[in-house]
């Protein structure tokens, strides 16, 4: 990989895909973690326990694996692949490949708390970034994901044959104690012990516990202590270690409420019932909402590991439910659908980030790449009537080779004065948008670029030895190292609309250096690693508070970007009915295949 090449994907890791809850982007945490980078934990040197022991990292709850392999597929696998190898799509375009997860030899040594503070804190040498924008149960249902890769379930199966044969005598079938009082549910226990801990403590024995070690083989050992490191998990525990689960009905109840003040539910609206195991649909049921905007679906199966979300579309706009279980002890699932009325005023659009990277890779050029966050202060989706909506965005004079990262047609139209991006805007949730364009560079460059929307921060970002930034309220925040390059960051304060963000570039262009078409891929890499669009919330954000769903702006997958194009086929299927160039019988029909075609898209989430 390039140095160039390098700076920009590992800035667009922080600014793009970190997840982080700061509206500022965080080149101070990314200049800590390069300094103080953590050690990756292997059999031959274990993980470092210094920062364990000054803050030991507890679950607030037993987590959940279940929940933790749809985060994982969504974040975690196009670098470390599907099954923890380090085989992920994005894994041979990183210098420093990722750690293989999935090795039994490499996992056997780890403490999850090690891995808790990974996935807390990133690993920006690896190229990882920290994904403090889950919530703490989130993480920790991830972590307890990325161990059980490395104990296949015909191992658990085999710990668990050995476990009730050996040891629930003493801790009793469920773990939970037994004669001896220990608990080996406890997530606190859970957190602290390597899979190698337990093993030994197995083998060795203790003053209250008998040794193994002499009537157990070595594979019976690895396997009870992976059975019994299960016991912490939140899924296992719902259930009989050895009875057949029953089939068990509950219900399903859908509030749906308008978002704009003044506004109520209107009549006619239908909700479609979402189920997932895994990346396999198990449930899609459409149902009236009622005249107080209340929807339910009895006679559900209540299958662990579940999870069901709801669609609501309204005025051409999809509106999605967080996502949630249907317990079997008390099956009833409460979900909520938030809808707003559509406004075509781009006026209550802000970007609540704005991200530069000027490259100078190239010879007589400087290559700027751009992240927008854009989303809405109001109490309205800001959309056509149709869901669509045309939102301008000016750049320089001069601009040139302007690329997307996310090349949907359909998505932007590019003008003389820069682009148009056609895509609604919902409160709550941000659109991300990333580009770049080229511009001539001898010795200088002002840099003007219009503003035709609130801007909440600037980062502007370079690499060592370009020429220097200047600018108006522009502070510089110097050189820190990051990984195998030093990266110059610069901060700005708001902009406002009719304002023009305004930098100079002054110094000798660095020597000629030939691209061979990185940013096309550095773009693409980010967009599949940044991936999380709204449709993924149904599932992935399972048991998420609402708070942390509101905190978080969701990335674009490329199932929204076939799901945009979908909608977009949807939008112009009513603007023909419209204008007469279609009967109403087949519009209904046209329209009803788009949409079961979009509800189909689910299903190739996690492929």
């Amino acid at each position: 990989m390039k140095p160039h090449c390098t700076l920009i994907l590992t800035a667009f890791l922080l600014a793009g895909c970190s997840l982080a809850e700061d509206v500022t982007p965080p080149p101070a945490l990314a200049t800590a973690q390069a300094a103080q980078p953590l050690a990756a934990p292997t059999a031959a040197r274990p993980a470092p326990t210094q920062a364990v022991e000054a803050a030991p990292a507890l679950p607030p709850s037993n987590p959940d694996p279940l929940r933790g392999a749809l985060i994982y597929a969504e974040d975690c696998e196009p670098c470390h692949g599907p099954s923890g190898r380090g085989d992920g799509s994005m894994a041979a375009n990183i210098d420093n490949p990722p750690l293989p997860l999935g090795e039994a030899a490499f996992a056997a040594s780890v403490k999850p708390q090690d891995w808790f503070q990974v996935v807390t804190e990133g690993r920006m040498d690896r190229f990882m970034p920290p994904f403090r924008g889950m919530s703490e149960a989130q993480r920790w249902d991830v972590v307890a994901y990325a161990l059980t890769m490395s104990t296949p379930p015909e191992m658990v199966a085999q710990g668990e044959e050995v476990y009730l044969a050996s040891c629930a005598d003493c801790h009793g079938e469920d773990g939970r104690g037994g004669r001896v009082q220990i608990d080996l549910t406890r997530p606190e226990l859970f957190a602290a012990i390597s899979l190698e801990s337990y093993q030994v403590r197995i083998a060795e024995g203790s003053a209250e516990m008998p040794a193994f070690g002499e009537s157990l083989s070595e594979e019976d050992l690895q396997a009870v202590a992976a059975f019994t490191r299960s016991l912490a998990f939140a899924s296992d525990r719902e259930q009989p270690l050895t009875d057949e689960t029953a089939q068990v009905l509950g219900t399903i109840r859908v509030r749906v409420t308008n978002g704009t003040q003044g506004a109520e539910v209107p009549e006619g609206l239908e909700v479609t019932l979402l189920g997932f195991d895994g990346d396999q649909p198990a449930l899609q049921e459409v149902v009236a909402v009622g005249p107080e905007g209340e929807a339910s679906l009895e006679d559900v199966e209540a299958v662990p590991g579940r999870i069901f979300g709801a669609l609501v579309e309204y005025q051409g706009v999809p509106y999605f439910s967080s996502g949630g279980h249907l317990p079997a002890e008390d099956p009833q699932l409460e979900l909520g659908v938030t809808i707003y009325e559509t406004t075509p005023d781009t006026d209550q659009i802000e970007a609540q980030r704005l991200h530069l990277i000027f490259d100078f890779s190239a010879e007589g050029l400087v290559e700027v790449s751009e992240l927008w966050l854009l989303g809405t202060e109001g109490d309205r989706t800001v959309a056509a009537r149709s869901g669509q909506l045309a939102i301008p965005i000016r750049l320089p004079e001069g601009f040139a080779n302007l690329q997307f990262a996310d090349a949907t047609p359909g998505r932007f139209t590019p003008t003389p004065d820069g682009f148009v991006l056609h895509e609604p805007v919902v409160p709550g949730a941000s659109q991300e948008v990333i580009f770049s364009f080229t511009l001539p560079y001898e010795r200088r460059l002002d840099f003007v670029q219009p503003v035709d929307y609130r801007v909440r921060a600037v980062v502007a970002l370079t690499e060592e030895g370009a020429p220097e930034l200047r600018g108006e309220g522009l502070e510089d925040l110097g050189t820190q190292p990051m990984g195998e390059f030093i990266l110059h960051s610069y901060t700005m304060g708001s902009l406002e609309p009719g304002e023009s963000l305004e930098l100079m570039l002054r110094g000798r262009h660095p020597a000629a250096q030939t691209t061979t078409g990185w940013l096309g891929w550095v773009l693409g890499g980010v967009a599949l690693i940044a991936a999380g669009a709204a449709i993924a919330l149904i599932w992935r954000r399972a048991g998420r508070p609402e708070e942390d769903l509101e905190a978080e702006a969701p990335a674009r997958a490329p199932e929204a970007d076939a799901r945009q194009r979908l909608l977009q086929a949807l939008a112009s299927l009513d603007d023909a009915l419209e204008a007469g160039e279609i009967d109403a019988e087949e519009h209904a029909e046209r329209r009803a295949a788009l949409k079961a075609e979009i509800l189909e898209l689910m299903k190739d989430l996690h492929d």
